[in-house]
């Protein structure tokens, strides 16, 4: 039986949901009615609800597929030159894939064709709609269609609690957000099976989050027996199939719930797992569950979809409530805020240059080992401070005794060669001696310079940045070795890194605001002496390096401490300041 209507295929109305539930009970009391003019009122009455251009029955009959009961529109025939044929292909596809089938029709993405198979029938069996999109979601008429696919199951197989399936899926239709959907669920589904618990929880990811318990406004995560029903909710998402008693993770969850019957069962969504349903019970279950629950499974994951994808962003809804009320008002604002926003785009403000800085020393001075000998001892190290003349270390005095008493044998057997060569008239060697005892007073007047310069001092006031020789006394030190190094600390240098694609906006006499990590409540204001000409790489980058003068009256300042410094260069354009560097590297690109 088949019949031509004339309607035009638009967007879906608003569904009357009290309506609908009237219209598929009369269905489903209308069992006593001929296969085929029932299934007519099915195909009519889902025409009526999506207002679509038309709808047929498609079964397969001794291995060929026929097109059955149908209501086509006059406009929808025109669409295709064989969209009788396109139907029957689309439902065969279906009921060969076992998944709801999408057919476009036209270029422009708005006629489609949509199929969904038929369940436990002797034969296989689908039903199709096609109908011309007008803005609304694809989804939505998909969850309609599957929504009637499953009732036209009724008057062949046993029906599921009219009630339940029907309310469970109309009021899925009706809710406004996925937490209220989520709470619909799992409260009719504890009611219908009599539950002790259903859970849900949501893929995200590769993880299921739990998102609902029956009879529970919370869901406490860092439970361990949260995080094992999400662990069981992970494997099912995996597999894709419903999980009884026999899998370890159900075993695991009914111990720690002190259940005896537990499921765990995905909801899927073009073969992909959306959510993952847990039911739970304390008492074993008399019978296994209800053949009506499997029927209804495509369109709970398609329903989730359809309400995730139908739930408006952040910026949508600003936007509706932005033009939904006091039209004018808040159209003017919309225009308002480009126009300030350009505006402060000019504004000059402070052009702040952030530099990463390093206190040094101002003056620096090294003492050195006045003359070879054996370090004997040190009084200071690194990090001392000194005042001028404080003894840094003292060098051994025993080998410059020793060579003393050796050196006066020395003179006096000189001396005494002189006197006999003198009464012997011998001026010759008279003379020689003479020389030799010259010879030997410099050496002991220079072992006596060396006696008296034994102690090394500090020859001005200020810190010890080196100098820790207290491992290595008893060592030989050189003539000229550096052996401490000295700065005072009454002034010290601020050494900036300016980073070469700044380096154009920097001039010295700059203002510049110092903060150093050891005192991040303080702040110095300082002026920038001098930039270095060349280059020099730091940390894998090259820097040009500048210089300020700080004073330290209170010497709290040490060499080497590190912070930060904003340099303030001349003032720019707002917009300038905040975007001049992407713009740069956009063209550097280019």
């Amino acid at each position: 039986m088949s019949s031509t209507a004339t309607n035009t295929a638009v967007n879906i109305p608003q569904i009357n949901l009290a309506v609908l539930h009237q219209h598929l009970q009369q269905l489903l009391s209308a069992r006593q009615l001929p296969r085929d003019q029932w299934l007519l009122q099915l195909l009519q009455l889902l025409i009526a609800v999506t207002n679509s251009a038309g709808a047929a029955y498609v079964q397969q009959q001794e291995g060929a597929w026929q097109l059955g009961e149908r209501v086509l529109s006059t406009q929808a025939l025109k669409w295709h030159p064989d969209l009788t044929g396109v139907l029957t292909q689309c439902v065969a596809q279906a009921c060969e894939q076992d998944r709801l089938q999408l057919e476009l029709l036209d270029e422009a993405h708005q006629v489609w064709v949509i199929a969904t198979p038929l369940v436990q029938q002797p034969e296989q069996a689908g039903i199709a709609m096609v109908l011309l999109l007008g803005g609304q979601a694809i989804e939505t008429f998909a969850t309609i269609l599957q929504l009637f696919a499953n009732y036209a199951l009724l008057p062949i197989t046993p029906a599921p609690p009219p009630q339940v399936a029907l309310s469970l899926l109309t009021g899925l239709l009706a809710a406004p957000d996925l937490p209220k959907a989520y709470d619909l669920l799992i409260n009719s589904l504890q009611r219908a099976l009599n539950c002790q618990r259903v859970f849900i929880g949501e893929v995200r990811g590769l993880h299921c989050r739990m998102q609902a318990v029956s009879e529970m406004k919370t869901v406490q995560h860092h439970a361990e027996s949260i995080r094992a029903l999400e662990n069981l909710m992970d494997v099912t998402r995996v597999s894709g199939k419903v999980l009884d008693h026999t899998a370890p993770e159900i075993q695991r969850v009914c111990q720690l719930l002190n259940a005896s019957q537990a499921f765990s069962i995905p909801l899927m969504y073009q073969e992909q797992v959306g959510q993952v349903l847990i039911l739970i019970w304390t008492e074993p279950m008399s019978s296994p569950l209800p053949t009506w629950l499997p029927q209804i499974l495509p369109s709970l994951g398609l329903s989730f979809a359809v309400i995730r994808r139908a739930q408006p962003s952040l910026l949508q809804r600003i936007t509706h409530n932005l033009w939904s009320s006091h039209g004018k008002l808040q159209r003017g604002l919309i225009l308002l805020i480009p126009i300030t926003l350009i505006a402060l785009a000019f504004i000059p403000v402070p052009h702040n240059i952030t530099v990463k800085t390093t206190i040094e020393p101002q003056v620096r001075r090294f003492v050195t080992a006045p003359f070879e000998g054996i370090l004997k001892n040190t009084l200071h190290e690194a990090g001392d401070i000194v005042k001028e003349g404080d003894i840094l270390a003292r060098l051994d005095e025993r080998e410059i005794e020793w060579t003393t008493t050796g050196v006066k044998a020395d003179r006096g057997r000189a001396q005494k060669q002189k006197d006999v060569s003198s009464a012997s008239r011998d001026t010759a060697a008279a003379q020689i001696a003479q020389l030799e005892m010259d010879r030997l007073d410099v050496q002991l007047a220079l072992l006596e310079y060396k006696s008296q310069h034994l102690d090394i001092k500090s020859p001005l006031q200020g810190i010890v940045i080196k100098g820790d020789l207290k491992r290595v006394a008893g060592s030989p030190v050189n003539k000229g070795q550096s052996l401490f190094e000295i700065a005072p600390l009454q002034s010290m240098v601020v050494e900036v890194a300016i980073a070469m694609d700044d380096i154009s906006y920097v001039r010295p006499e700059m203002a510049m605001t110092l903060s150093l990590d050891a005192y991040p409540q303080q702040q110095w204001d300082v002026n920038l002496r001098s930039i270095h000409p060349r280059a020099v790489q730091r940390d894998t980058q090259y820097v040009f390096t500048g210089e300020a003068q700080l004073e330290n009256p209170d010497g709290k300042l040490r060499p080497g401490m590190k912070g930060q410094a904003k340099i303030h260069a001349d003032h720019a354009a707002l917009g300038w300041v905040l975007l001049h560097k992407v713009w740069e590297q956009v063209w550097r690109w280019l």
